[in-house]
């Protein structure tokens, strides 16, 4: 009795599925300034947040928290730059300088943050920006005057996030 034999194997390829960003950071030499005046201090009775600014297409608030933010609630003055209207995976890259003004010595308070932002942490800055005695009125330091604080935001870089469908790419 003659017999043969034959075997084969077979290999199914699934197409890859890919997700293609792009990533643009642009330096801004211009004017990047946005200033918050926090009139009657003294007086508050919630947690400031500015008008919604516009920069490079986007639209942004700064958000002051007087008596301080989670951890640092009771002991610091908590400051943040947030993003407006992010949705799903849309990402910014932000570089900027949160300064609190010193109105008399002209000795800012300064701080720099690089961070991503998105829709689920839209916010940079810090909860212990500074020391809520340096704003009291028996401070030597000059950040309130006449009732009034202000902060700036200097934004010097932000990304331009495109994030593209997925696709599919098959083996050649």
């Amino acid at each position: 009795m003659d017999s043969c034999t034959f075997g084969a194997e077979v290999f199914v390829i699934q197409p890859a599925k890919t997700r293609e960003d792009s990533l643009t950071l642009t330096r801004y030499p211009t004017q990047n300034t946005f200033t918050f005046m926090i009139e009657n201090w003294s007086k508050l009775g919630t947690d400031p947040r500015s008008k919604e600014f516009t920069f490079k297409r986007r639209q942004w608030k700064l958000l002051v928290y007087p008596k301080g933010h989670a951890t640092a609630e009771g002991k610091s003055l908590s400051v943040y730059l947030e993003v407006q209207n992010l949705t799903g995976e849309m990402k910014v890259y932000a570089d900027f300088n949160l300064p609190v003004l010193d109105q008399v010595k002209k000795k800012n308070k300064e701080k720099q943050f690089k961070c991503w932002l998105s829709a689920s942490h839209p916010r940079g800055g810090d909860a212990e920006f500074m020391p809520l005695k340096d704003l009291e009125k028996k401070s030597a330091k000059g950040f309130v005057q006449d009732d009034t604080l202000l902060v700036e935001v200097q934004i010097s870089v932000v990304s331009k996030h495109a994030d593209q469908t997925t696709k599919e790419l098959t083996p050649q």
